[in-house]
């Protein structure tokens, strides 16, 4: 009887202790996770610092061409709006993050001012490109500009003969006074009109 008794605690031992082995290899495991993970983390960190200190080391060339490129935006927003406008960066050097801004923006500008700025923007990158004598694309296409005051359209056609690139406007006829078409009869492209379209029905 004693020996069935000593039989019954070795055995519930036995289960126990292959209970606790159980146990002990899942702990085993999380702690292998945990170090797996501590390791990835420090690899991950490592290559992050590496980036930024890539990023940071181009800095200088970013600063450099935002600050020509702000000599150029500032010239044609100052003519086409009466205002000189320019485009802060602002770069996290902890994050590793940027935010662009434009200083002296309208809060909501409305169609033909919102494509002005946009045009004024377009023709700053590729004077800041010329100038820096990068490889970059020399050409802009603008569409629906028929929002524009045609006194600011003036300025655009103007201010596109001296651009070191080109620019490729769409716009309709009766949006050109005389005197504009006149100015820019030699630089048409293509004109359509109702008996000459690029789809034929």
């Amino acid at each position: 009887m004693k020996d069935s008794k000593n039989i019954e605690v070795i055995t519930r031992k036995i289960k126990e202790l292959g209970e606790l082995k159980v146990k002990f290899g899942q702990a085993e495991g999380l702690i292998q996770q945990q170090q797996q993970a501590t390791d990835d983390k420090k690899k991950a960190v490592d290559a992050l610092a590496i980036i930024l200190k890539s990023i940071k080391d181009q800095l200088d060339t970013v600063e450099n061409f935002i600050n020509k490129f702000n000599e150029f935006f500032a010239v044609y927003t100052e003519k086409l709006h009466n205002e000189a406008y320019t485009l802060e960066f602002d770069y996290d050097e902890q994050k590793g993050s940027c935010k662009l801004s434009l200083s002296n923006e309208s809060s909501h500008p409305e169609g033909g001012k919102k494509k002005a700025e946009v045009i004024a923007f377009d023709f700053a990158y590729i004077s800041a490109v010329h100038s820096q004598q990068l490889t970059r694309p020399l050409f802009v296409f603008h569409d629906m500009v028929e929002d524009i005051d045609k006194r600011q359209l003036k300025d655009i056609l103007v201010l596109s003969k001296s651009l070191s690139g080109q620019q490729i406007l769409s716009v309709l006829s009766d949006n050109l006074t005389p005197e504009m078409r006149n100015d820019c009869e030699n630089n048409i492209i293509l004109e359509l009109d109702e008996n000459d379209r690029f789809f034929k029905v």
